[in-house]
């Protein structure tokens, strides 16, 4: 299933968050006051997600499903926040 892409920089949904993921795709955003950076490793199969300029506070992930589960504050995953988040920069490939 091919997700329905916005012509805006915002995910729509999880599905076209993990395919964007699984295919290189890196973003900056904004939320809670906090800026973000998500990353794929280079040589590697994981990705990196913590508050941008913060090397202290990366979490790697091995897929981009499990990235979704990352906690945001307040009860809510990443996942709960793809089209309140402000993003701020995305490469899409």
């Amino acid at each position: 299933m091919t997700p329905d892409y916005d012509d805006t920089d915002n995910f729509a949904d999880a599905d076209e968050f993990i395919d964007c993921f699984n295919r290189g795709c890196e973003f900056c955003f904004n939320y809670g006051g906090k800026s973000y950076a998500i990353s794929p490793a280079p040589g590697d199969d994981r990705f990196c997600f913590g508050e941008a300029y913060k090397e202290k506070t990366i979490i790697w992930y091995d897929t981009a499903e499990a990235m979704l589960n990352h906690p945001m504050g307040g009860g809510k995953r990443l996942r709960d926040i793809l089209q309140e988040m402000v993003v701020t920069d995305r490469t899409v490939y």
